[in-house]
């Protein structure tokens, strides 16, 4: 009985580390916002202003540039961010044309966790307000950007923003794997197939 009962403790301490280290926030990768243009949309770039739980007025120290490469723009918000931000404003540059979105990736960890459709993103219910947009309409999966004015923005709602906090990899997904590849290698030495 004492046998059984010591090993009943020994599998519930490695339990309780085993889901320790997989649910333990310890860790947190930056996150890339990635917004995919149409193919013919009028090319511009974009930059990001972020208010944080600190330091909640947006200013130019809060200001990300995005990488502009194979027809997307790539904003990557610091780990340090990660459930701080509490507000997000996309900001464009003048454009003869229409802008044209068709897609909304938010990647982190090396793994893209949440994919929305433009017109998903940029819906009513997520934007808080709009400076210098002519016409912000949603079409399909697509939506189109008019641009009026030389300081054209959209600021999100605290939705989107809530969304992004939680887009946040904390790597459990690898942990997991790491901690059940380690228990079965256990397992299996237990059994000796290993040995020739």
């Amino acid at each position: 009985m004492k046998k059984k009962f010591k090993i009943f403790l020994i599998a519930a301490f490695i339990a309780c580390v085993v889901c320790t280290f997989i649910f333990y926030p310890f860790m947190c990768t930056d996150l890339h916002l990635k917004i995919y243009f149409a193919q013919d949309s009028a090319y511009t770039e974009c930059s990001l202003y972020y208010a944080t739980t600190d330091a909640p007025n947006m200013s130019d120290d809060k200001l990300l540039y995005a990488d502009m490469t194979s027809g997307k723009a790539d904003l990557i918000l610091s780990k340090e961010l990660c459930s701080n931000l509490t507000g997000l404003r996309l900001d464009f540059t003048e454009a003869e044309n229409l802008i044209c979105i068709n897609r909304i990736e938010l990647c982190s960890g090396g793994f893209v966790r949440k994919t929305f459709d433009a017109s998903q993103f940029f819906g009513e219910e997520n934007i808080a307000a709009t400076n210098d947009i002519s016409s912000l309409q949603n079409a399909d999966i697509i939506t189109y950007i008019g641009i009026d004015g030389n300081d054209p923005y959209i600021m999100f709602d605290s939705n989107v923003v809530q969304e992004c906090n939680d887009a946040y990899s904390h790597y459990t997904g690898t942990k997991a794997f790491i901690c059940f590849f380690v228990v079965a290698a256990v397992l299996l030495a237990r059994k000796k197939i290993y040995t020739l």
